[in-house]
């Protein structure tokens, strides 16, 4: 299940994939990062800028962040 943070919905994994936005669910006074996936692209970009660049990954390498991401690989403490 994927979080819609802005509904507060969960949604099937394949609900996400229609090409709408999706906003980070933990999003701050600065901004937030979206994604959208479509087909086997996942789409990043600003919330503060969504008409600027963005960034797209294949489905492997989105899974690959993501987990890299649950396992604090980022963590900035």
């Amino acid at each position: 299940m994927d979080v819609d943070a802005e509904h507060g919905a969960e949604h099937p994994v394949s609900d996400w994939s229609t090409g709408t936005w999706h906003r980070a669910g933990k999003c701050g006074a600065n901004g937030c990062f979206e994604a959208r996936a479509i087909g086997n692209e996942v789409t990043v970009r600003s919330s503060r800028d969504p008409d600027g660049p963005s960034v797209t990954y294949d489905r492997d390498e989105w899974k690959t962040f993501v987990i890299a991401v649950k396992a604090g690989e980022f963590d900035l403490d």
